[in-house]
């Protein structure tokens, strides 16, 4: 029993001190780089505040990630699910800018649990919360830093654009705010 703990203890060991190695290796440390540049990119995304724009970047990383890494049926589905729910996302922020489109939805969802601080709690903002959950998942995985913090600002991105959405729910609703700020959708 014993026997079998020191050679996976020895095995945790020997991959450790490989990948310590590999990190090494010029084609490595080059995406180590263009990940870091990733990473700014990313954040340079959420500070324009254009949540059209977040929502794009987003949709193009699953689709990337769906065509060149995903590597399991439940990965595939996961993907799957985060684009189905993300394109109609879309196509509510079409909805939510005009309040005589938008006084359906709300109707639709004046029970108390499908509200959320006064607000619908509707498909899209449903998609802000599983898709931030579905990353924090991911973030449990074994991802190097670099990975890890584009994972996170990915994360802040979409929260970015929660809050954009929540703006304009306000906004549509006549519902007073604490910030009057024009959000940029550009449909």
């Amino acid at each position: 029993m014993y026997d079998r703990l020191e050679k996976v203890k020895g095995l945790v060991t020997d991959e450790t001190l490989i990948m310590n190695k590999i990190e090494e290796l010029a084609p490595v440390k080059k995406l180590q780089q263009t990940r870091m540049n990733l990473f700014k990119e990313l954040r340079g995304v959420a500070k324009t505040e254009n949540i059209a724009l977040i929502l794009d970047v987003e949709k193009y990383i699953l689709i990337t990630d769906l065509t060149h890494h995903a590597n399991s049926k439940s990965m595939v589905s996961s993907l799957n699910k985060s684009l189905t729910e993300l394109i109609l996302t879309e196509n509510l922020l079409q909805v939510v800018a005009k309040p005589e489109s938008y006084k359906s939805i709300d109707m639709a969802h004046q029970k108390k649990e499908n509200r959320k601080k006064g607000l619908p709690y509707d498909e899209a903002r449903q998609f802000f919360a599983s898709h931030r959950q579905r990353m924090d998942n991911n973030s449990r995985s074994r991802l190097n830093d670099n990975e890890k913090q584009i994972l996170n600002q990915r994360k802040n991105n979409i929260r970015t654009a929660e809050k954009l959405y929540i703006v304009q729910q306000e906004k549509t609703l006549g519902i007073a705010t604490t910030k009057d700020k024009e959000i940029s959708i550009s449909l």
